[in-house]
């Protein structure tokens, strides 16, 4: 099995078993484990269950499913129903693969690797097993680590926001090249930016910033961070900013109408206020596989300011026009060359 992957939707079996799985975690209610019932008489509903538990290494939390399906008498060369059969077939499985997991552990050698990625113009979120939330920006890849001494991600490309579950045994740990953001229960964002450089935003509680290895960064197994709460490490509060790269900065302070700007994508929207034309098109270029040409130098400086919806090139495009006097020609099927409306008093010199 690939250890790519690709975000499922909603409705997707092994994005279900996610939920169920985070479910089970924190206990059933009666009417969740009525529903548990019927979702997993379909086999192909356990076996996604059984598969999400084993990549997150959460067979231990499947141990509940013998008191919803108890293995039934069953006479000498007596035949089981065909659902009674499956059910107590899949329950000896995850019985298994539980004593094999629990082993494992016991050596130290539990690890769960996945990469989950969105595609050019996809924003998606997907549940953790400890109960955080991760969602990804455009054209983004986080490979992930979970296991039941930690928890760590890589951002890899793009951008992530993250809602961490508190659990103060396990910080979670959030890598960008050779910086390390650690937090317990907070929420943040990160960002790989269109200039090499990677910006932290904190949007509720505290995290620390420290520094690993930068050759051993690139294995996610390999690089450790300095011990929680060092001495050295840099803390940031909710509303504050830091720019990752380079020379150590200070964090910046920012007014919460700010950070609603830097994370509109979110909401699946970008705002401009102010920024150049070149700019924005860069930051537009993110979500879609269209590339802008911009063919008069004097347009390149020109200010843009307004909201528009991530990937609606066609939205952009009127926008441009009715209120930046800008026109277009598509060159090529995924190619548009903008360029300044010419006024009547134009045409006439020319």
């Amino acid at each position: 099995m690939s250890n790519v992957y690709e975000l499922p939707r909603r409705t997707d079996p092994l994005d279900q078993a996610s939920d169920w799985l985070a479910k089970l975690e924190r206990g059933l209610r009666n009417d969740e484990e009525q529903h548990l019932r019927e979702w997993t008489r379909n086999t192909q509903n356990m076996t996604a269950l059984l598969e999400v538990a084993k990549i997150w290494d959460k067979m231990d939390a499947l141990q509940c499913l013998a008191d919803l399906y108890p293995e039934p008498p069953v006479p000498k060369r007596a035949r089981l129903p065909g659902y009674a059969l499956v059910a107590t077939c899949l329950l000896l499985m995850s019985a298994t693969l539980s004593l094999w997991v629990v082993t494992n552990h016991s050596r130290g050698h539990l690890q769960s690797k996945q990469i989950v990625q969105t595609t050019i113009g996809e924003k998606n979120t997907v549940d953790l097993p400890d109960g955080s939330q991760l969602t990804l920006n455009t054209d983004s890849k986080v490979r992930l680590h979970f296991s039941n001494r930690e928890r760590r991600l890589i951002l890899v490309q793009g951008e992530a926001f993250i809602n961490i579950a508190r659990d103060r045994s396990r910080p979670l740990r959030f890598q960008v090249h050779d910086r390390v953001v650690e937090a317990v229960g907070t929420a943040f964002n990160l960002k790989m930016t269109h200039n090499h450089n990677i910006e932290l935003i904190v949007t509720e509680g505290n995290v620390l910033v420290t520094t690993v290895d930068a050759q051993a960064s690139a294995s996610l197994s390999a690089a450790k961070p300095s011990a929680p709460f060092q001495e050295s490490a840099l803390p940031l509060s909710s509303g504050e900013s830091l720019l990752l790269v380079g020379e150590e900065q200070s964090p910046e302070q920012l007014a919460p109408e700010e950070i609603a700007v830097r994370l509109a994508w979110q909401g699946g929207n970008l705002v401009f206020r102010g920024e150049t034309l070149m700019e924005a098109l860069t930051e537009i270029e993110r979500y879609t596989t269209t590339e802008f040409l911009i063919a008069d130098d004097s347009l390149k400086s020109a200010q843009v300011v307004g909201i528009f919806k991530a990937g609606d090139i066609a939205g952009l495009l009127e926008s441009l026009g009715k209120n930046f006097n800008i026109v277009h020609e598509h060159i090529a099927t995924n190619t548009v060359v903008l360029r300044e409306a010419k006024t009547p008093k134009d045409k006439h010199d020319s």
